[in-house]
């Protein structure tokens, strides 16, 4: 029996697109958990609408760390059904790169394509990124691009795969709006919140987790409503995925 792949979340932080690589110690342990010496990794870089620069930045640093690096076109380029089906099936490691999820996750649903990640994740394979890439594993995720922009005052929450629970907020540590707001609109939804600085990534194997970081201030917290408060706490090393919930 196959067990589901390992899901690495990240907040954030530079992939080597301006100067050095800031999530290397993440992608490091990434490679590791695929238990392969040469690992194949699948960039998806939808939410930025495969930028250039930025495939090739992905494709420079996973090649430094021993990977046979492919990418998944679906804006510049328009591959088969039969082609984006065999890139998915074929990839130990599927990293979602950032940008606008809301547009992502629209592109994915309208292809197909997230079923197919879902399935190739079920049967072994690594899922992970930052950003947009984080938040599509989540059960939810807030996002400023709900008018397909980047509009603080608008963000809202959206759903994701729903791989893991809660409300994923990236950037924690970065963007000044993102604690506020998710405040907001947890109060409103009832839902709990999971905020992942740049340079920190959640882990979920199974039924447990584990917070791994690439700076060493970088942590993810759990928010959320109880009893009439606001709650915000450091998750610990190592849980249970119930925490999350």
């Amino acid at each position: 029996m196959i067990n589901p792949g390992a899901i690495i979340a990240i907040g954030g932080g530079s992939i080597g697109e301006k100067g050095t690589a800031e999530t290397t110690t993440i992608d490091k342990e990434a490679v590791r958990l695929s238990g392969k010496r040469q690992p194949t990794v699948l960039f998806v870089p939808t939410a930025s609408r495969d930028k250039a620069s930025y495939i090739a930045a992905f494709q420079k640093h996973y090649g430094q760390l021993g990977c046979t690096v492919d990418t998944l076109y679906l804006y510049d380029q328009k591959p088969s059904a039969a082609v984006i089906r065999t890139q998915i099936e074929s990839a130990d490691i599927i990293h979602v790169g950032g940008g606008n999820p809301l547009r992502m996750l629209m592109r994915w649903r309208a292809l197909g394509v997230d079923k197919l990640i879902v399935n190739a994740w079920k049967h072994g394979a690594i899922v992970m990124g930052q950003s947009a890439g984080a938040i599509c594993w989540f059960q939810y995720g807030l996002t400023d691009c709900w008018h397909l922009d980047h509009n603080p005052d608008t963000s809202q929450i959206i759903h994701g795969l729903g791989l893991i629970p809660g409300v994923c907020n990236p950037h924690y540590n970065v963007d000044a709006w993102r604690a506020p707001r998710l405040k907001f609109l947890l109060e409103q939804r009832k839902l709990s919140g999971i905020g992942i600085d740049n340079c920190a990534a959640l882990v979920v194997q199974g039924d447990t987790f584990r917070v791994i970081r690439s700076s060493p201030n970088a942590t993810v917290y759990k928010t959320g409503w109880a009893n009439g408060e606001y709650q915000q706490d450091e998750l610990p090393s190592t849980g249970s995925v119930e925490l999350l919930a």
